[in-house]
């Protein structure tokens, strides 16, 4: 079982792991015209066998043992899950689950469109080291911004416009998530709002 992880990214100080665009996410998302993940995937040759192989490894019984001896082995205290692809069923949810219970020493978040597979119950069993942030599909009015509210049992909410951001690190180069920033990950800030990129 090959499981691939990244250390971060020119924007993201974290330790990062995903699954292939599109393959897991939601069918019928408006932002898959516009997903960047899939960019990636096209522009590194490496990325998509990557993300496959990862998604592989989610399916094998020795998943979450490994990837918690992986985790281990990781500095970084934040671990962002999905920066490609999301959750595509609920089993897989609880193998991150008891992965977030055995290795108490990072935060995981992890946005996610994926509303169909979060029941209450489920949502309510989420352990305190990860921050879900249940993400709208399309490109949202500055009207919506206001009266969109954060679905029951997620921490928060985060969408997209055409111009507006409220995402330091969108705003300042010089920002890096994880680094200079968190509010994503453990901040007050419950309504993000990310300019389309």
């Amino acid at each position: 079982m090959k499981i691939s992880m990244s250390n971060g990214n020119q924007k993201l100080k974290a330790t990062i792991f995903n699954l292939p665009a599109g393959k897991t996410c939601k069918s019928c998302l408006s932002c898959q015209s516009y997903c960047y993940a899939k960019k990636a995937e096209r522009q590194y040759p490496n990325v998509l066998p990557s993300r496959n192989s990862n998604l592989e490894s989610t399916k094998n019984e020795l998943f979450v043992p490994e990837m918690i001896k992986r985790l281990d082995s990781k500095k970084s205290e934040f671990v962002r899950l999905h920066e490609s692809g999301d959750f595509y069923e609920q089993g897989y949810i609880q193998k991150w689950f008891e992965i977030f219970k055995k290795t108490q020493d990072k935060h995981f978040y992890a946005y996610t469109k994926r509303d169909d597979l979060f029941s209450l119950d489920i949502l309510s069993r989420k352990p305190k080291n990860c921050t879900l942030i249940y993400s709208i599909d399309g490109i949202i009015t500055e009207k919506d911004i206001k009266k969109i509210e954060i679905p029951t049992g997620f921490d928060k909410i985060a969408m997209v416009h055409e111009t507006i951001s409220t995402c330091p690190a969108q705003k300042n180069k010089e920002v890096m998530c994880g680094r200079d920033c968190q509010i994503c990950i453990t901040g007050k800030l419950n309504t993000i709002v990310f300019k389309k990129h």
